[in-house]
């Protein structure tokens, strides 16, 4: 088995390789003497509101995006008796703070989708939503599994009609999309997938419409000098910085076709193999540049290590989402392929793949 692969398939897992500019952010944090106080903090914090469409509201510096999740769950207003419409394709990031609420009353309840859980049912969620019982709805931008992107414009509306807060992990989908502000009441996100950061810094921005016990960023006389949920990391934050600026630029749109015109292709190419299953049914435009596949051959652990013995890294298992496997119907084969693509992965690599898979079978 190769100790480095020679083509990388796990983005959605993590972002690989950095830009140069993320390595030179690094480089610069640890040869540089560190300013006091938390003035740099607070610079990079608006930096990053502006690259990320959060300047209305407030955003919280987290270690990622799992404690960015545990945070919102947590300081909601919760009351005994209040309902929560849940993903039943969530991560585990956002279904467990979430089903710990039990402890305080409150009910959690599938959030209704047709007769695939990609697709959502918009007049079941409307009739849930329209009893008043329903205090909050959470749910994943994109399916860290298959890559599916929710229609969320649709479900901002009717939560705002019934005045629900709309809870939104961002996980899969920031980087590709940099607008967070407009996602949600309450979204999400960490810096070292989409948006080539590195590991241990993420945020929450939080909608001004929402009543959480929690310091405003705007307010350091009233918290620990640079401290939103515990020390900043003062290593991924510049890094993070220098990422978005990187994404910021005007290819942006295109990117996102181009990793999408690559998925495609490669569904296409599975498609075309015996006994190979492409799992979800939305098509390569509607999703982040995620396919997820597994075969009648192997389990997908097995067969996610022949493909690492042939220069090949995915995911393969579970992604963090037993509850989303059990809803696809995965569990089975313990889990999917995931392969998902990034801003360097280029068209040859997408042969290489389909050959090697091939090989593998």
């Amino acid at each position: 088995m190769r100790s480095t692969p020679t083509y990388y398939f796990n983005h959605a897992g993590t972002s690989w390789p950095k830009p140069a500019a993320v390595h030179q952010a690094v480089k610069n944090t640890l040869t540089e003497l560190p300013s006091p106080g938390g003035e740099s903090v607070e610079v990079a914090r608006q930096q990053l509101s502006v690259r990320l469409g959060m300047t209305e509201g407030e955003f919280l510096l987290t270690p990622g995006c799992t404690s960015a999740l545990a945070i919102a769950v947590a300081y909601l207003p919760w009351a005994a008796g209040d309902r929560v419409l849940l993903d039943s394709l969530a991560h585990v990031a956002l279904e467990r703070p979430v089903r710990m609420l039990a402890h305080r009353g409150v009910i959690v309840e599938a959030l209704p989708h047709g007769s695939h859980p990609e697709v959502p049912d918009f007049d079941a969620i409307q009739r849930a939503l329209a009893t008043g019982k329903v205090r909050a709805v959470g749910v994943s931008a994109a399916n860290n599994v298959t890559g599916a992107i929710y229609p969320l414009a649709e479900l901002r509306r009717l939560c705002a009609t019934y005045q629900v807060c709309l809870l939104v992990d961002a996980a899969q989908v920031a980087g590709w999309w940099m607008d967070m502000g407009s996602l949600g009441d309450l979204v999400a996100f960490g810096g070292h997938k989409g948006l080539q950061g590195i590991w241990g810094i993420g945020g929450l921005y939080i909608h001004p419409s929402v009543g959480m016990r929690v310091p405003a960023p705007g307010q350091i006389q009233a918290r620990p000098s640079g401290c939103d949920v515990g020390s900043v990391d003062r290593i991924a934050l510049p890094a993070l910085v220098a990422a978005c600026e990187w994404l910021g630029e005007p290819t942006q749109v295109a990117r996102l076709a181009r990793a999408q015109a690559q998925i495609d292709a490669l569904d296409r190419g599975l498609r075309g193999i015996p006994k190979v299953k492409v799992v979800g049914v939305t098509p390569a435009e509607s999703r982040i540049p995620i396919l997820a596949v597994c075969t009648e051959e192997f389990l997908s652990p097995e067969l996610g290590a022949i493909l690492l013995a042939e220069g090949v890294m995915v995911s393969a298992g579970l992604q963090c989402a037993p509850s989303a496997h059990a809803t696809l119907g995965t569990l089975g084969h313990q889990g999917v392929i995931r392969i998902s693509v990034g801003p360097s992965t280029d068209d040859d690599e997408i042969t290489a793949f389909l050959q090697a898979f091939a090989k593998s079978l």
